[in-house]
């Protein structure tokens, strides 16, 4: 029960966070039921040690921006919508010590959404 409670707290941390940024209840209902979305943010939760962080919620949302702008299950302009609000997110997050801090996440989320050039 404190877990289902915990795991509610979180995806409303989450949905928070991406509402701020753009104000569509409909857009941020719809971008967290997806299936890549929700195995992003079990992953999240699981294994990351940024669960312990402040901006957690901060930090899950560029995941499930990327996990939205890669699904093939949505629509293309809700796609390029989540593509739209993270590259906002990580030009902001590109400045000083945040951005150090968290190089190799912001790296790990840039290759989910990178698309090949071969």
């Amino acid at each position: 029960m404190i877990n289902h409670f915990k795991n509610r707290i979180f995806l409303a941390g989450i949905m928070a966070e991406i509402k701020a940024q753009y104000g569509d209840q409909k857009f941020v209902n719809s971008l967290i039921t997806l299936v890549e979305v929700c195995d992003f943010l079990n992953d999240f939760r699981e294994t990351t040690e940024y669960m312990n962080e402040g901006k957690k919620y901060y930090l899950a949302s560029f995941g499930v921006l990327a996990k939205g702008a890669k699904s093939v299950e949505w629509p293309f302009e809700q796609r390029k919508i989540a593509l739209m609000l993270l590259q906002e997110r990580l030009i902001r997050a590109s400045y000083g010590e945040f951005q150090n801090k968290y190089k190799e996440y912001f790296e790990s989320i840039i290759d989910i959404v990178e698309v090949p050039t071969d």
